[in-house]
């Protein structure tokens, strides 16, 4: 699997010298291999992906906050593109997420009624893509602990294994499953919007700490760990602060347009 970081920020994008390192752009996470690509989520970091003509192209959605949907109309390629592309989401079936994403883009929150406009989204209900994605491709999910209701997704595509977790309020004490599902992957993105410290007074928003993160990386013995999701208020300075308290060989801080191969 190659994975490319297209947004690594958590709630709204940020501009500015300050952020320029890491990058302001929401979540979106793109999985190429030579089958199929697969994209986590369509933040504003959706708009910089080139969606692929030779392979059967994914969007799979983890929850339908602003900040994980907005960029679906800004993809140039998304216009252009001459195949299907098919769209799910473990939280919700077929024609509720159609509902959802065509609100969205459309009437007094949007100027075109974008889903209407490209019909070859395809969307599917979730149960359906394991049947779609090529040999030697499998995906399950996880309901994760997010305000609203989120999915986190396990993908194994040729004996490699991904854990995608973006806005989950871990529970230590309560997640065993979660570990498990989790157990010796290959990459684990996590949400990091916050540190211990001010989760104490954030309980219920449905966000992870960085410290959990490190913890739940030696807990789960997995091969690395992307923090990912950072605060909107969290500058260069601040991640590069964090680096140098908590990067190892196994936990490291996503930055935009990271690029890395499992």
């Amino acid at each position: 699997m190659d994975i490319t970081f297209f947004g690594v920020r958590g709630s709204t994008p940020v501009s500015g010298n300050d952020y320029a390192e890491f990058g302001g752009s929401t979540t979106s996470l793109e999985i190429s291999t030579p089958h199929c690509q697969i994209i986590f989520d369509t933040g504003s970091g959706f708009r910089n992906i080139k969606l692929r003509e030779d392979v059967p192209v994914f969007i799979i959605y983890s929850h339908f906050h602003h900040d994980h949907i907005q960029g679906l109309a800004f993809n140039s390629n998304l216009f252009a593109s001459r195949q299907n592309i098919y769209v799910c989401s473990a939280l919700t079936d077929k024609a509720s997420l159609k509902t959802i994403l065509r609100t969205y883009f459309s009437g007094s929150y949007f100027p075109l009624d974008v889903i209407a406009t490209l019909n070859h989204l395809e969307f599917i209900d979730f149960e359906a893509l394991g049947a779609l994605l090529p040999d030697r491709h499998a995906i399950e999910s996880i309901l994760l602990n997010h305000p609203g209701g989120a999915s986190g997704y396990r993908l194994v595509a040729d004996g490699s294994k991904l854990c995608f977790f973006q806005d989950h309020e871990y529970e230590p004490a309560d997640q065993a499953a979660f570990r498990e599902f989790a157990l010796h992957a290959d990459l684990v993105v996590w949400d990091g919007m916050f540190t211990d410290a001010e989760l104490q007074g954030k309980q219920g928003w449905g966000h992870s700490s960085v410290e959990q993160g490190v913890q739940f990386a030696a807990d789960v013995m997995c091969k690395r760990l992307a923090i990912a999701h950072h605060a909107p208020s969290r500058t260069d300075t601040d991640i590069r602060a964090f680096q140098a308290e908590y990067e190892n060989e196994i936990v490291f801080f996503a930055r935009e347009s990271m690029a890395l191969t499992i």
